[in-house]
């Protein structure tokens, strides 16, 4: 394989990243993101930023990074808004050392849940039922 070849491949793949990534954060500060404010309000995020960064860091991470959501094609389905996603309601799926994928054709979705073992940070929660 050239290099200049692999040169392209490797572009193509980080603009593939990039756009995945993009599409998980649609907010561009944490604190704004709606999938936060659904559990926080502005005031304790600021709060906790200030004062926990590590809480704050896991926080931010568990309602945004911990999962991904992707749109698949359907026909008559009831869309959901992937940028309001609430992880919470499906955490009792998630496993201690494999992923979970669950496919929701009647909204559209495909829901990637990442192994507990695979989170940078975890909740203190995760990681002691096993």
């Amino acid at each position: 394989m050239s290099a200049r070849l692999l040169r392209k491949l490797s572009f193509i793949v980080l603009c593939f990243a990039a756009m995945r990534l993009s599409a998980q954060s649609p907010a561009s500060s944490p604190s704004a993101d709606p999938r936060l404010l659904n559990h926080y309000s502005q005031e304790e995020l600021n709060e906790m930023e200030k004062n926990d960064i590590t809480k704050f860091n896991t926080v931010v991470y568990y309602y945004t990074r911990s999962y991904t959501v992707e749109n698949i094609d359907c026909n008559g389905c009831t869309p959901r808004d992937t940028a309001a996603f609430d992880i919470s309601e499906f955490e009792h799926f998630r496993k201690a050392n494999e992923r979970v994928v669950m496919t929701y054709k009647k909204y559209g979705i495909r829901l990637t849940l990442f192994s507990v073992d695979e989170l940078k940070y975890k909740l203190p929660t995760q990681g002691t039922e096993r």
